[in-house]
């Protein structure tokens, strides 16, 4: 059964993931084609911490995990089919 996650990201932590898209387009592989590493980097400046969420590749994704992927990309393609904007309505938003 898919489960599709969203994986909110920071904003300092955007620019790590456009550089990781752009690196991987320069190759020509799709971002499924690649394993993914997140990793979180500690970050001090001033007197202020925090983490950014990082990216690197670890291999390429096996056959066996591009053939899982695929079949993960159609089921979604199928759910997102019915989902509609009436899913995002919250009624506290509406005027009353």
């Amino acid at each position: 059964q898919i489960k599709p996650y969203v994986m909110n990201l920071s904003p300092t932590s955007l620019k790590h993931w456009t550089n990781h898209k752009r690196k991987l387009r320069r190759s020509k592989l799709p971002v499924v084609a690649m394993n993914t590493v997140f990793k979180l980097e500690d970050i001090k400046k001033n007197s202020y911490r925090w983490a950014e969420v990082t990216f690197d590749v670890d291999g390429i994704a096996s056959k066996e995990l591009l053939l899982a992927a695929k079949d993960a990309r159609d089921q979604l393609n199928k759910i997102m089919v019915e989902i509609s904007a009436k899913d995002f309505e919250d009624p506290g938003d509406k005027p009353q």
